[in-house]
């Protein structure tokens, strides 16, 4: 069988050496039926066959043999060597015209030309970036194309990666793969684990407008869904504006156009995201492990474009874990505040967001000062929910309430008097609390303005008189709820008096358990102690929108309370990003070394590069993989733009530094030479000393 070219239907990951890692990937995926480009693959033996007839195989050796890795100028000067031998070498006719023959079967105007690397994307190292791609390659192009990818075998940061990894004395060859072009309509990356935490329950989406390459390039900031794999269910919606996207040109390439007002919508919808999620845990499932995967959508179909290991993840024992959320005093109003004297009631605190709050809101304590914010448009919505909420729905919770809370007055009696309580019994007291605050989440001020919007309008009419009648027991309704639920004393207080002495553990630590952490102890489980000393001192109970409720506590919650305080937020001392790794040494400080452009000549970017010095916090509008070199240098890199799955975010995974992407008017905010603290933990890059 002639191994030069190959169809991707033919191959498969066993092929990896001859096709490369992404060719073989491709082939797996396309005999695995997950909806892949059609296309061919150049063998990884047709360059080596291109090297030994042109006879410039030793010229490039000999070359190589100059470089000296930790000095930036040996390696920019050998590749520019390099690469001009490859391009200046004619590439013999029967690998021309074999090459011709299939793209003119492929049927295709239009395809991506892609170098698939033979030592490429294992799960601890990654090629992503160090090989060049081309998109919209037409048949005129195809060759020089072709050439282009042999060659970035030898760019910059391709050689320095080749050093860093310890790969120079491998051999390392490159298969091109060429498949039909899909014109997207909207593209991104995914990646089936999440890369922040280390959760493999949840999976990252990224999308634009146009082709991925934007996204991979970071030179746009990405919409990103968050998605509990199990349940499906979309934890989190940012959406991004988008002023542009790339886009194939008229003869072929590519070319930058402005979007206009279509820019500001969501890019999937959830029907979309569904989708595209089903197709992601499958594509995971085919391979065994988290897999960083870019995607395309035209037509009413997903195609998958690439799926290779994710290279860099953290381990984490915590499924439930999310995403540190970005708290923006505008969009929250101050619905309570109070002053608490000695430890918070912790477990208060999450009842209530559980069972009380329908909707997305906060709870925070700090400084002896407990708040509960309320999302502004989830007020809008429940306020028009009210008017329309019927009489009968508000007596009849009303009834539920005041029934209920004069029988578990008389249980309470009883529980008082046991001196063990078992995990049946407090799970029934958790559930009754459950089932009052659930019904008196109607009588929130939301609720009630609008019924009374309602009443306004027909005032005189039974209905309204009866609606009013039982509004106006709203008081009397509270306190039966504080009485059953809120006061020290009540059933939750009671669960605390009684197990506090059950399992030994003080009442001022056991106030700062979660419910389900109570549950727990009857399985023999206790919080850690770090964390309830942490949440003695702040926390934060983040419910979103789709009624997930996380908490916060320690630093990291002052400084999401920080976040809701309009007097720092007026003046502000720090930029606010996404955190797209956490080296796990917590805050780094250093100076700033800024780029305000992205870099193309490779002079100015050899001398940037030769600037770095270890420590340093890299600020960009984005990274260019030619930046690699600087990257290991540096302590922290921070983007403009981009989003998790950008080249920054993926390059800083691998080496391990702190990375924070998505950080708007970081360029224009800090200048080179400024001293900043960058937390990982939030996001935030602080400024500490403006230079001189």
């Amino acid at each position: 069988m002639n191994r030069s070219i190959e169809a991707l239907s033919n191959l498969s990951n066993k092929e990896a050496m001859m096709a490369g890692g992404k060719g073989a990937s491709l082939g797996e995926m396309t005999r695995r039926e997950i909806p892949v480009p059609k296309g061919f693959v150049v063998m990884a033996s047709v360059f080596e066959n291109f090297l030994e007839k042109t006879g410039i195989s030793n010229e490039i050796d000999l070359v190589l043999s100059t470089v000296k890795p930790d000095k930036t100028n040996t390696v920019s000067s050998a590749s520019e060597k390099i690469q001009q031998i490859i391009l200046e070498a004619k590439i013999p006719e029967d690998i021309t015209i074999a090459i011709e023959n299939e793209f003119d079967k492929l049927g295709s105007e239009f395809v991506a030309v892609r170098s698939s690397a033979t030592a490429e994307d294992s799960a601890s190292a990654a090629w992503a970036g160090q090989l060049n791609s081309f998109l919209n390659t037409n048949r005129e192009t195809l060759l020089l194309n072709v050439s282009k990818c042999w060659a970035s075998l030898f760019t910059p940061r391709a050689i320095s990666y080749r050093f860093k990894n310890g790969l120079q004395e491998k051999k390392i060859s490159v298969a091109i793969v060429i498949q039909e072009m899909i014109d997207s309509e909207v593209s991104g990356i995914a990646f089936s684990a999440n890369t922040v935490t280390g959760n493999r329950n949840q999976i990252i989406i990224e999308a634009g407008f146009g082709l991925g390459e934007a996204i991979v390039s970071g030179k746009i900031s990405p919409d990103s869904y968050l998605i509990e794999k199990k349940s499906q269910c979309i934890l989190e919606t940012i959406v991004e504006s988008q002023e542009c996207g790339m886009y194939r040109a008229k003869n072929g390439g590519n070319e930058w156009r402005e979007i206009g007002t279509k820019g500001k919508e969501q890019k999937l919808n959830q029907a979309q995201i569904n989708e595209l999620t089903q197709l992601i845990t499958r594509t995971e499932n085919l391979y065994g492990f988290p897999c960083d995967i870019e995607w395309a959508y035209a037509n009413n179909q997903f195609y998958i474009l690439q799926c290779r290991p994710i290279t860099s993840i953290k381990e984490s024992n915590n499924l439930e874990e999310m995403s540190i959320p970005f708290l923006n005093p505008q969009e929250y109003i101050r619905g309570w505040e109070a002053h608490i004297s000695g430890v918070p009631l912790t477990l208060i605190a999450d009842v209530s967001a559980s069972h009380h709050r329908k909707w997305q809101s906060v709870s925070t304590f700090n400084n002896e000062l407990r708040s509960d914010l309320i999302f502004k448009t989830e007020v809008d919505f429940y306020t028009k929910l009210g008017e329309t909420t019927s009489v009968d729905t508000f007596e009849k919770q009303a009834n539920f309430i005041i029934t209920n809370s004069k029988l578990m007055s008389k249980e309470l009696e009883t529980i008082c008097q046991k001196s063990f309580l078992s995990k049946t019994e407090v799970s029934y007291m958790f559930q009754k609390v459950s089932e009052i605050l659930n019904n008196y989440s109607i009588f929130s001020e939301a609720y009630t303005d609008g019924a009374m919007k309602n009443i306004k309008k027909d005032p005189n009419s039974p209905q309204s008189e009866k609606l009013l009648k039982i509004l106006s027991l709203k008081n009397d309704l509270r306190a039966m709820v504080n009485a059953t639920v809120f006061y020290p004393n009540a059933w939750p207080g009671t669960i605390v008096e009684k197990l506090s002495s059950q399992f030994n553990i003080p009442k001022e630590d056991l106030w700062q358990y979660r419910e389900g952490e109570v549950m727990d102890l009857f399985d023999g489980k206790y919080l850690d102690a770090q964390e309830v000393a942490q949440r003695k001192s702040a926390f934060v109970f983040y419910r979103d929108k789709n009624g997930k409720v996380s908490i916060f506590s320690g630093n990291i919650a002052k400084t999401l309370i920080m976040q809701l305080d309009d007097k720092e937020t007026n003046n502000l001392s720090f930029v606010k990003g996404q955190t797209a790794n956490d080296n796990g040494k917590g805050k780094v400080i250093g100076p700033v070394r800024l780029i305000k452009n992205t870099v193309y000549d490779m002079a100015a970017t050899q001398k940037y590069i030769e600037s770095v010095c270890e420590g340093d916090v890299i600020i960009s509008e984005a990274t260019e993989p030619d930046l690699l070199p600087a990257l290991y240098k540096c302590a922290a890199v921070v983007t403009n733009r981009g989003g998790l799955l950008s080249h920054a975010a993926i390059t800083a995974r691998e080496i391990g530094i702190c990375c924070i992407v998505g950080a708007k008017g970081a360029t224009s905010f800090f200048g080179d030479g400024d001293i900043v603290e960058i937390d990982p933990s939030t996001g935030i890059i602080r400024l500490l000393k403006k230079s001189v």
